[in-house]
């Protein structure tokens, strides 16, 4: 009989925990298996706190010091816990490899690119310097950075994060290991750098028969990417199986939440947030560890725990009701599209421009300006949500800054209702703010540690002179969700949606006609992602406020949004009612984020990889300012900046700024 090769990875009975400060010994992980054959692409999700980071690290033996890890991780048939340091720090590179969630926390901010890379290949070859050089370039030009030569000589901080997650992938890829652990690669890059990472990661999957295990929550990077999934939850698998079909019919009632709470592009369909929150490590109930959250939970659940059992050809779940409950619905009902809003503009700009002065590249050469926001018209009616997206730099941010006046404009006007506010100051500036509220991206940032939560929400209610005892306080506090039990702790204290509710209650708390919404739920999982857009659109029914929100996550804006402005370089290049643009896009631009976007669902639309880095924002290209990355750019497009017209068809509020403008067929009509 002929002898295979081992997989690169089988898991068997792992467990980790960690004791605590009183001594007590907790399991973040209990009794994990799992295989991945050669070539193959696994994805590991679930919530945070859910274990998926804790896995991954002590498959290549990174737990932290002081953890008990049970049971055998094998590479390529080598049980990694019999081995000795050197011999596990050189199978580290070699056989198995990591890309981390925050790229700038893998590479050493005081040594070059090249110089990290080299060093890398040295410890696993006896190359000469010349030779490790080389081989440095070979790999950078292999995952795409442009002038690999120049990156070799350029540090960390100079380049962008889909570049350094570029990076780290030529370090994990460096000596073609059997085993790549991604965890989270792409959470903090626009949709278009994840499309050009994940493929990268695929073509290195495929070009080195290298199996890959993907750590993530966003389930339809998932669908897209991934053969197989295994979904994790407090500390357990709870369901695996081949992707489609885990995705399309969930056994375990732990997945088929997580895919009620996670929106669509295809529809503005209702999301069904899964209550309350994942237990603490060491906490966990005595029964099924989902029931206290679950839907389908019977008296039994609650002291009989569940074992992962057979559901299917090569799928497993966990749940006491499994042949009872069969496959489960994980998809609401579409809502009806909104009407498009004819309430009274509320907030409205004309030609908007907004620079900034950029770094000097000579001690005695001027300053370049980077023209943030370039011009950029548009209204904010009562009761309506417009979303504003595009990559990193597109302005998005600058823009909403700008339009509730923290940053001051260079040209062009603001009006609130009837009244111009493009300049206007101190005491009225002040008095203006009850009216133009802002909610940040980072609610820890914007909150002060030190004061405890009822303090941070009675705080604009005291700037403002409304009433702010303790009960007005409740009372907001109620009203987002938060309850009253919290008001007394600090802001660290607290999770990241509950610290995005309280964000909304201060922004709320004056009764605003317009809210900025600057990325209100990037970093929160589907869950409690979803809770906080009901909270939103509850809020806006009751109160008729209007949302700017911007995002660069298309699914959350396809939810929640009534009309959509695309930037790119600071411009708008196209503009539309919300279902108009996600079925008709019209720009080249709008395309290529759109087919980017991690989908559950299979529309048949094509990835379209947009090629290149963003231009240099002080620097922009002559022309069409997209034409260097646009797969239709013609010689027109590179001399002449085309104009925001208004598209051929029956809605008149769709208008694209391209000289050659999408048809219905797509891209590949051109």
């Amino acid at each position: 009989m002929p002898l295979t090769d081992p997989p690169p990875l089988v898991v068997e009975h792992l467990g980790v925990s960690f004791a605590t400060a009183g001594g007590r010994e907790v399991a973040a992980v209990t009794d994990v298996s799992l295989t991945v054959a050669a070539g193959e692409f696994v994805a590991l999700v679930g919530e945070s706190g859910s274990g998926k980071t804790v896995t991954a690290r002590a498959l290549l033996g990174l737990h932290a010091p002081g953890a008990r890890v049970e049971g055998r991780v094998m590479i390529r048939g080598r049980d990694i816990g019999r081995l000795a340091r050197s011999d596990l720090e050189r199978l580290r590179g070699a056989e198995v490899a990591m890309v981390f969630q925050q790229p700038m926390t893998t590479l050493n901010p005081v040594l070059s690119v090249g110089r990290q890379l080299r060093d890398a290949i040295v410890a696993h070859q006896p190359l000469r310097r010349r030779a490790a050089t080389q081989r440095a370039v070979e790999l950078l030009d292999l995952v795409g950075l442009p002038r690999p030569r120049r990156t070799f000589d350029a540090y960390p901080h100079q380049l962008s994060g889909g570049m350094q997650q570029r990076v780290g992938i030529a370090l994990a890829v460096a000596h073609e290991p059997a085993l790549i652990v991604a965890d989270e690669p792409t959470t903090a890059l626009d949709v278009t750098i994840q499309a050009q990472v994940m493929e990268l990661l695929d073509d290195v999957r495929r070009a080195c028969s290298a199996a890959v295990l993907l750590i993530s929550h966003d389930l339809g990077l998932v669908a897209r990417r991934a053969e197989r999934v295994l979904v994790m939850y407090a500390g357990q698998l709870v369901e695996s199986g081949p992707t489609a079909e885990v995705l399309a019919g969930p056994r375990a009632p732990y997945t088929a939440g997580l895919l009620a709470s996670s929106p669509t592009t295809a529809s503005r369909r209702a999301l069904t947030p899964i209550p309350g929150a994942p237990p603490l490590p060491g906490e966990h109930p005595p029964g099924c560890r989902f029931a206290p959250r679950c839907p389908h939970r019977i008296d039994r659940c609650e002291f009989e725990p569940p074992v992962l059992r057979d559901a299917g050809i090569a799928r497993q779940a966990r749940c006491l009701r499994l042949e009872e409950l069969g496959a489960l619905s994980a998809v609401a009902s579409d809502r009806d599209e909104r009407p498009a809003a004819t309430a009274r503009v509320v907030l409205q700009a004309a030609g908007l421009r907004t620079s900034f002065r950029g770094r000097r590249a000579w001690p005695w050469s001027p300053p370049p300006i980077v023209r943030a926001v370039d011009g950029v018209d548009l209204e904010l009616r009562r009761r309506e949500t417009l979303a504003v997206v595009g990559e990193s730099g597109s302005g998005k941010t600058t823009l909403g800054r700008t339009l509730v006046r923290l940053l001051e404009p260079d040209a062009g006007t603001i009006h609130l209702d009837d009244r111009d506010i493009t300049h206007i100051r101190g005491r009225a500036l002040r008095a203006l703010r009850g009216r133009l509220q802002l909610v940040f991206q980072d609610p820890l940032g914007a909150l002060n540690p030190r004061r405890s939560i009822a303090r941070a929400i009675a705080e604009p209610l005291r700037l403002h002179a409304r009433p702010h005892d303790r009960a007005a306080v409740a009372a907001l506090a109620e009203r987002v969700g938060i309850g009253t039990a919290l008001l007394d702790r600090r802001p660290p204290e607290l999770s990241g949606g509950q610290l995005q509710r309280v964000g909304i209650a201060r922004a709320l708390a004056v009764d605003p006609e317009v809210v900025v919404l600057d990325e209100p739920v990037s970093a929160l999982d589907v869950s409690v992602q979803a809770q906080i857009l009901a909270l939103l659109e509850a809020l806006q029914a009751q109160t008729g406020v209007g949302y700017l929100l911007i995002s660069h996550d298309l699914a959350v804006v396809r939810h929640l949004a009534d009309r959509v402005l695309v930037l790119y370089l600071g411009r708008v290049v196209e503009q539309a009612p919300a279902t108009r643009l996600f079925a008709l896009p019209a720009h080249p631009y709008t395309h290529a984020l759109l087919s980017a976007i991690p989908r559950l669902e299979d529309d048949g639309r094509p990835v379209i990889v947009c090629e290149g880095d963003r231009p240099d924002p002080a620097d922009p290209p002559a022309g069409c300012r997209f034409h260097p990355r646009c797969p239709l750019a013609q010689d027109r497009c590179r001399h002449e900046e085309p104009s925001l017209v208004t598209v051929d068809g029956p809605e008149p509020e769709h208008r694209v700024a391209c000289h050659f403008p999408v048809g219905p067929d797509g891209l590949t009509g051109h």
